[in-house]
């Protein structure tokens, strides 16, 4: 009987090595004749990528309308509970019924590791782009920041597909609950621990290090596995620790594609910008002063400070007061804590309550406690008000608005042109919020509230003030919006890949396609060290939590 060749792969791997030579285009040697009982398929896969596995009905996955005509399908945008923060989103554009089935099949290479492909159609209305948003259930600013810049991408795309999704998430249940409940606790219970992290962070070099480390350890493997999968054009990041894994991947040349980070704070912490990123977007000139000195040298763009298009409408001053039941020419103060409803809202409400002849309109969010303890004892001439969805109402029905951390809200007020006032600011972000805004003249900073009803009284006697939170507002209007830099990024990748442009070579090392081994090399040896300390790090600390019979919940 003559012997049968058994090719190498086969010999050590078995038979399915044999087969994945089949699947590259090989000769396979063992192949039957037409009459023979035939092998089962082996389990498709995408090139480069792990097997792809047929998902169960109503799993969660990118939702089509079953459009055949190609890459660029029409889906639409689905509707969700506030409460969520619109983190429900998958693939989506205006006109879908949502329908679901089997996803969709890869359409050509890995679109991970090249430039954007061309558009069919030269025309934006036809033109079809993915993006991707990385954003972060921690507070209420981070996921209305994505919504606003799809929103932006929309306007110039009307047919492109976003997808946005919960970081923390996606990286893991524990994971996400670690990062969520700690820092609930840490505003709500124990400010200064709150306090000593943020300021070494912004002090030592090394401890950020250490700390974009510990997230590249958590987070990378899953992140990639979700731009594997979702295979977008654009990826941006709108919360420091999805942005820090997104870095990593990029500087280790695990994903080319163009990738973004919004900051969402004024003045931004070490853990925000990333010179591995093709871009940084912050909210102000002095925020490119500040990196300068205290960061990497990172590339960085000014925008407009990022809210709903809701904020950008023609003011309804009267209707909103009447509909609140303020006199007409009552000094309105609205004082609010965030979608949260934390830090000192009560005191500072008390404070506002105690200067004569001022109404004080009392937001406080998803902090349910803090809306039941003020309703049974109210401040004179106070509204009560828990979560609300008619911000934009809200403010124009005011006359000034207090905030404790410079955050999303404090941009709406800006953008609407209400005059902001921060007191009591929450340790960290909050208080280098509020110094940077009072040293730039957007907005005024107090420390706490007992200095709060002289610096009321002084906004309620100064005629000038609300002209120049509306002049503030007009100037804010000129600068370009996040959406349109993400879409001139992508644009721009685009261009290049057209023409057989290398992709730049990227101020921490990394490429946005390729060139530039030495840099990456060192970016990787970099890197390796980073996660191993971040390793052991993160091995104490589930040692303490387990010895200690401690649950994060």
């Amino acid at each position: 009987m003559p012997r049968v060749h058994r090719p190498a792969a086969l010999r050590q791997h078995g038979p399915d090595a044999a087969w994945g030579l089949q699947r590259q285009g090989a000769h396979h040697p063992l192949r039957r004749h037409p009459g023979a009982r035939q092998r089962p398929r082996a389990v498709a896969r995408s090139p480069g990528g792990p097997p792809r596995r047929t998902r169960p009905e109503g799993a969660d996955r990118p939702l089509s309308s079953g459009n055949p005509a190609g890459p660029c399908r029409n889906a639409g945008e689905s509707l969700h509970d506030p409460s969520d923060g619109g983190l429900g989103q998958r693939w989506a554009s205006p006109a879908s019924n949502l329908a679901t089935g089997p996803p969709r099949a890869p359409q050509g290479p890995d679109k991970r590791n090249r430039a954007p492909s061309r558009a069919r159609n030269e025309g934006r209305e036809d033109a079809c782009v993915k993006v991707l948003i990385l954003t972060a259930s921690v507070g209420e600013g981070h996921n209305a920041a994505a919504r606003a810049v799809s929103e932006e991408i929309r306007e110039l795309y009307p047919n492109a597909e976003i997808q946005v999704e919960n970081g923390l998430a996606r990286v893991g249940a524990f994971w996400e609950r670690f990062v969520v409940d700690g820092y609930k606790i840490q505003l709500n219970k124990a400010q200064w621990s709150y306090s000593w992290l943020y300021w070494s962070i912004v002090k030592s070099k090394r401890v950020t290090h250490f700390y974009k480390g510990l997230c590249s350890v958590i987070g990378c493997r899953k992140i990639n596995r979700l731009i594997d999968y979702s295979s977008p054009d654009i990826v941006l990041s709108t919360y420091p620790l999805t942005s820090a894994m997104l870095a990593s991947l990029k500087r280790r040349g695990k994903v080319k594609l163009p990738c973004a980070n919004l900051v969402t704070d004024f003045a931004p912490h070490p853990m925000w910008m990333y010179p591995d990123l093709d871009d940084n977007y912050v909210m102000h000139i002095s925020t490119i002063e500040m990196v300068a000195t205290m960061m990497e040298p990172s590339p960085t763009t000014v925008v407009a400070p990022l809210v709903s298009k809701r904020f950008l409408g023609p003011s309804r001053r009267a209707e909103a007061r009447e509909a609140l039941g303020v006199p007409e020419g009552a000094f309105v103060v609205m004082v609010i804590g965030g979608g949260w409803g934390v830090g000192n809202i009560e005191r500072s409400a008390r404070s506002v309550a105690s200067v004569d002849g001022v109404w004080t309109l009392v937001v406080c969010g998803r902090n349910a406690e803090l809306q039941q303890k003020l309703s049974d004892g109210p401040p004179p001439r106070s509204i009560i008000l828990g979560f609300v969805d008619n911000m934009p109402e809200l403010i124009d029905a005011c006359d000034l608005a207090v905030q404790n951390a410079g955050g999303l809200t404090s941009l709406e007020a800006l953008r609407r042109g209400c005059p902001l006032l921060i007191t009591d600011a929450i340790p960290g972000h909050g208080v280098a919020n509020g110094q940077l805004m009072d040293r730039v003249g957007v907005a005024r900073y107090v420390r706490n509230a007992a200095e709060l009803p002289e610096a009321v009284a002084a906004c309620r006697d100064d005629p000038g003030l609300r002209p120049r939170a509306e002049r503030l507002a007009e100037g804010f209007a000129t600068l370009p919006s996040a959406g349109a830099c993400l879409v001139e990024l992508y644009e721009g990748a685009r261009t290049r890949a057209a023409i057989g442009l290398p992709e730049p070579v990227l101020a921490g090392g990394g490429t946005g396609g390729s060139g530039a081994h030495r840099h990456v090399a060192a970016a990787r040896a970099r890197s390796r060290r980073l996660r191993l300390s971040a390793l052991a790090a993160a091995a104490l600390v589930a040692f303490a939590l387990v010895t200690s019979g401690t649950s994060v919940s």
